[in-house]
């Protein structure tokens, strides 16, 4: 059975804001999982350098997930320009054109 034009930008239109969705709660996720950490560390009688490496490597997980989301913002881009292309569907909101996303930029610092 194949899938037409149609029917997929159906799809990705409900499942690229929910993928969207959940790279942004896991990054809520880990947040609060942090500052869990933190409280604990600083409000328990241990050191100041208990759960460092815990720390250091949740740190990185959230780095990777936010790297994680430019990428996604990418594809969503490029599949909301196929989509033009192919007049199959408009994906809803989407990412800035190039530049507001590539690595290095002030915009993507800030956002």
């Amino acid at each position: 059975m194949t899938m037409t034009k149609t029917v997929a930008a159906t799809r990705l239109a409900r499942e690229i804001p929910a993928a969207e969705l959940a790279i942004d709660q896991a990054l809520q996720a880990t947040s609060a999982v942090l500052q869990t950490m933190l409280a604990a560390r600083t409000a328990g009688d241990v050191p100041a350098h208990t759960g460092q490496v815990a720390i250091t490597k949740l740190i990185q997980s959230q780095q990777a997930l936010v790297s994680a989301s430019s990428d996604f913002l990418r594809v969503h881009r490029e599949l909301a320009a196929l989509g033009r292309e192919l007049m199959a569907a408009d994906y809803g909101e989407c990412p800035p054109i190039k530049g507001a996303l590539e690595i290095g930029s002030d915009e993507a610092l800030a956002a």
